[in-house]
């Protein structure tokens, strides 16, 4: 009994790759040159902006303090 128990409990291959990226999860047909993307189907259009890395822990000193400026200014 236990043998066909190690038999049905052996997990099989999995059906579905997992995405690596999340370029693997959303199908972009076309970008335009204002940065719009078209996505999926059935026309649907998104648009995308880029930030720069503020890693705050990593930032000089006077880095820092300028983004705890900026930060001060938009509260």
């Amino acid at each position: 009994m236990s043998d066909r128990w190690k038999l049905y409990k052996k997990c099989d291959d999995f059906r579905v790759q997992a995405p690596q990226a999340v370029q693997d999860i959303i199908e972009i047909k076309s970008i335009a040159e204002n940065g719009i993307f078209e996505i999926g189907t059935g026309g649907v259009y998104t648009k995308c902006y880029t930030f720069s890395d503020i890693n705050y822990a990593t930032a000089s000193g006077e880095k820092q303090e300028a983004m705890i400026q900026i930060c001060l200014a938009i509260l």
